[in-house]
């Protein structure tokens, strides 16, 4: 994180879009007040430059007005440019030069009781101007020396203002910097941290959003951060917060039942991707599968979610993911397993698993019954031949076949036999610790 090493902020306790605002506000106002004292020494200019040709002396130089005038000039081009810089950092701030308010008069003007800001002054007539000198200059002539002398003094306070001004700016300009670079640096750790947390604490991205929750984060200490020594702990414990006030919503829509949201209760969390004739199983399977879909590795429920629920085939899925079409069906054939041995069986749905086992079965005897049809026509043929050693033949080749089917059919069985044994046994300890005291 960059060190910020400037003076004290005046602007302490403000969020940056405050600061920006605030800011703005000051370089629009300064601008208007650059804009009001050049109309201000343009007048002086005119009403000296006619002083001297009539020949009344001015305790002034001759292009005093005009030094000023480009001095208050260049100041405003400066604060033009900073203003601009200022909209680029941070956007809708109106930034924009033409946008300069009238300011008040200024402090310099103003510091006799009764003092009014100076005016532009009427020309001088000829009849003033044909005055025999020596004389006394008109009022205008004083008038103009004097807004001139307070032009030079109220300069000398705006040179001084603008220090504070630059290091305003300058302290603007690194938290707004800092505040960059810390967000693109700590958003993957936060990302990675807030799914991390949603997980252990068995939430999905339906209960949590993790982009949501970073952004929530940054917005939530923007406004301390100029006085956080270490925002990056700061931020890590405001999402730890945001995902721990999630909790009870999801409890909440947890314990909705199948009734509620088959009516649509806007208390609830509604199936509105089902029709509207669905029965409460059809919904229950549906929360199941979500379920289940929700605690499956990144990969994987990116897969299934766009091949069970959107329904995208593998080639789509293989061209959105940039992997092989391979890689897409073994992940769907692995994630199909999972939900058919323990997910479906375990979420309530037993008879589904029990469907998709016969199945398998009817696959396997379709595959054998044509398989030991031909060979029992193969065996018939050669038996009712000569030589007993075709009969040999045949029974060896039918040995072998049925040896194959068997060997097929045992570790299927096993298998099969092993999974129901394992879920009995897990769902016997499941009740076992439900029901401890």
């Amino acid at each position: 994180m960059t060190t910020i090493d400037l003076p004290p902020d005046p602007d302490a306790g403000k969020s940056p879009e405050q600061r920006g605002r605030t800011l703005a506000e000051d370089l629009r106002r300064s601008i208007g007040h650059c804009r009001a004292w050049q109309g201000q020494l343009a007048a002086v200019d005119v009403v000296l430059r006619q002083a001297r040709t009539a020949g009344y002396r001015v305790d002034a130089k001759p292009d005093a007005a005009a030094e000023r005038m480009r001095w208050f000039r260049s100041l405003e081009d400066w604060l033009s440019g900073k203003l601009s810089q200022l909209g680029a950092l941070q956007p809708g701030l109106g930034t924009r030069a033409d946008q300069a308010c009238e300011p008040d008069p200024p402090a310099a003007v103003q510091n006799e009781p009764g003092d009014k800001w100076f005016e532009p002054p009427v020309r001088l007539s000829q009849r003033a101007l044909r005055v025999v000198v020596p004389a006394e200059p008109p009022p205008e002539v004083a008038s103009a020396v004097d807004v001139l002398i307070r032009a030079w003094r109220d300069a000398q306070q705006i040179d001084d203002a603008l220090h504070s001004l630059q290091d305003r700016w300058e302290l603007f300009q690194a938290l707004m910097e800092d505040i960059d670079t810390s967000y693109r640096a700590w958003r993957p750790f936060l990302l990675r941290f807030v799914r991390a947390r949603a997980l252990q604490l068995g939430l999905s991205q339906t209960d949590v959003d993790p982009e949501g929750v970073v952004q929530d984060a940054f917005v939530a200490t923007l406004p301390r951060w100029a006085e956080l020594d270490d925002p990056k702990a700061y931020l890590f414990v405001v999402a730890r917060r945001l995902v721990g006030r999630a909790v009870p919503d999801a409890a909440i829509r947890a314990s909705a039942g199948t009734e509620d949201l088959l009516l649509g209760a806007e208390t609830h969390w509604r199936w509105n991707s089902l029709s509207p004739n669905s029965d409460a199983e059809t919904v229950r399977v549906a929360r199941a599968v979500v379920a289940a879909i929700a605690q499956l590795p990144e990969r994987q429920r990116i897969v299934s979610y766009l091949g069970f629920v959107q329904g995208w085939s593998g080639p789509q899925i293989a061209a959105y993911l940039e992997c092989p079409a391979s890689t897409v069906r073994a992940n769907l054939h692995l994630v199909r397993s999972k939900f058919y041995s323990i997910w479906f069986a375990r979420a309530g749905a037993p008879e589904l698993a029990l469907r998709t086992r016969r199945r398998r079965r009817a696959a396997l005897l379709r595959r054998a019954i044509p398989l030991a049809g031909v060979l029992s026509l193969t065996a018939a043929g050669v038996a009712f031949a000569d030589g007993w050693w075709r009969i040999a033949v045949a029974a060896t080749v039918t040995a072998c076949v049925g040896m194959r089917v068997a060997l097929g059919w045992l570790p299927l069985s096993t298998w099969e036999a092993w999974s129901a044994w394992f879920h009995w046994l897990r769902n016997s300890c499941t009740r076992g610790q439900r029901n401890r005291p």
